[in-house]
């Protein structure tokens, strides 16, 4: 896996208790949290999809003004009323999900998986 720094841009949608084991890590159960946005990943900006553990998201989210938008299935999708500290993170990118892996999927995007370390 590649390692590097990663910087959120944008944090569209959270998913919470979330299968770890959905995305291969069936052996650290404590990554229970998807934040659906943009980082920058070694300098590229892309769409991704970022695990989390619980001091993780609220370390990332403290002090943020979150509106809600939209509830879809497993996601709560909102807008940030504020900006996010510009603050590096270590992350791990695990893998690319492709839409074509999920028949019942209707999102058409690629995301970028990521495992904040």
């Amino acid at each position: 896996m590649i390692e590097s720094k990663l910087l959120i841009y944008s944090i569209l949608g959270i998913s919470l208790n979330i299968n770890p084991d959905n995305f291969g890590l069936s052996d650290e159960n404590e990554y229970t949290h998807l934040l659906v946005g943009e980082y920058f990943f070694k300098d590229i900006l892309t769409d991704g999809k970022l695990l989390v553990n619980q001091s993780q998201i609220n370390q990332i989210l403290k002090g943020a003004i979150l509106r809600v938008n939209a509830i879809h299935e497993d996601i709560i999708y909102v807008q940030l009323n504020s900006k996010l500290p510009l603050i590096e993170y270590r992350a791990e990118y695990l893998f690319t999900e492709n839409p074509g892996d999920d028949p019942e999927e209707d999102d058409d995007e690629e995301y970028d998986i990521f495992k904040l370390l």
